[in-house]
């Protein structure tokens, strides 16, 4: 009996034992935890923030829209959240990236974007970037060498939103933005001063101010801008005052020149004299 009673002092201890080992490895842990937690409390606080990339917007216009401020902590700072309220506070800031310098920096890089179109709306003129994000208003003298969009009206346009049509003309929100990037990836955009969207299955713009660009249903549109740029078709416009350029079939480019005027009969009592 003494045995047994002795075996089972022995076993509750070495419980008592391991249960003190558990419970001192918990302490130790938070006792850790804790520390390290007070430390980035404590440092990593930001005492600089430098802005790189922007040119319209000073470095404390960005820093003040991040809502970051000397004193956060550096490593605490939810930088989605900086990033999103520098992109929607400033319209012209394209994207931006948020990286941290330890101890006690934060940077911050931006891509800026600039107005390639305009679209008005109840008299008043909106430029747009060519992602058909809305930067601001503009007086009528500040639009020369921007492509004026019709064919649809943006409904309660913000600086920094994306140009939202109404729900009948909702697919024309991604032909104005496909449109708008095809023209800069074919390094036209500056050769176009119109583009008309009003007719889905028939997007066209005016292109060096003498010939129409039929795109009908826009599709494609990286491949068909870029034949504007071939070689044999520049020769063609070249020798062409105006007319239009038909893209609307894929693989397929045809130039159609306007119909020349008919020249003018001279008049029956015209004083000037006749060749023998």
């Amino acid at each position: 009996m003494q045995k047994g009673s002795s075996r089972r002092r022995g076993a509750a201890r070495k419980k008592n034992k391991k249960g003190l080992s558990f419970f001192s490895g918990l302490f130790t842990i938070a006792v850790i935890f804790a520390a390290i937690v007070f430390g980035i409390t404590v440092f990593f606080k930001i005492t600089k923030i430098e802005v790189e990339g922007a040119s319209r917007y000073s470095q404390n216009e960005v820093a003040i829209a991040s809502g970051v401020s000397e004193g956060d902590n550096l490593i605490l700072m939810n930088k989605y959240s900086v990033l999103s309220k520098i992109e929607s506070q400033l319209p012209y800031i394209k994207s931006a990236e948020v990286s941290r310098r330890f101890p006690d920096t934060l940077l911050i890089s931006v891509e800026e974007t600039s107005p390639c179109a305009f679209i008005e709306v109840n008299g008043i003129f909106w430029l747009l970037d060519e992602d058909a994000k809305l930067l601001g208003t503009a007086m009528s003298d500040e639009l020369n060498g921007l492509i004026r969009v019709s064919g649809a009206t943006p409904l309660a346009p913000r600086a920094g939103d994306l140009a939202v049509f109404s729900e009948a003309d909702g697919t024309k929100e991604q032909i104005l933005s496909d449109a708008l990037v095809a023209m800069a990836q074919a390094g036209i955009i500056g050769s176009v001063s119109e583009l008309d969207i009003e007719k889905t299955f028939d997007v066209f713009f005016r292109y060096r101010e003498r010939f129409t660009v039929r795109l009908g249903i826009p599709g494609d549109l990286e491949y068909k801008l870029k034949t504007l740029t071939n070689e044999a078709l520049e020769k063609e416009l070249e020798t062409t005052s105006s007319g239009t350029i038909d893209l609307s079939k894929k693989k397929v480019t045809r130039l159609i020149p306007d119909a020349a005027p008919p020249s003018a009969a001279p008049d029956e009592g015209s004083d000037e004299p006749q060749g023998q």
